[in-house]
């Protein structure tokens, strides 16, 4: 669960300044090429959403699967550092 929310939480942060940072350096690109600004499209809102939601699933699962080789070992093995 706390992979999922770490996911979405990047998501919610990530997809924003990534489209932000795109508009910049593309206006800078075509800009730069005698183009001028505004010629790159943004990426479409269906492949943003299935990026999207691909990282939330990844992490949920790289999340359980952390969880899962930890909650399997003995107790004494985790405290035996100490």
């Amino acid at each position: 669960m706390a992979g999922a929310v770490l996911g979405l939480v990047a998501d919610v942060i990530g997809v924003p300044l990534g489209l932000v940072v795109f508009r910049i350096l593309a206006d800078a690109v075509s800009s730069g090429i005698g183009v001028g600004p505004g010629w790159m499209p943004a990426p479409g809102i269906g492949l943003v959403a299935l990026v999207a939601a691909i990282a939330i699933v990844l992490s949920a699962a790289l999340g359980a699967a952390a969880v899962r080789r930890i909650a399997t070992r003995p107790a004494a093995d985790l405290v035996r550092g100490e």
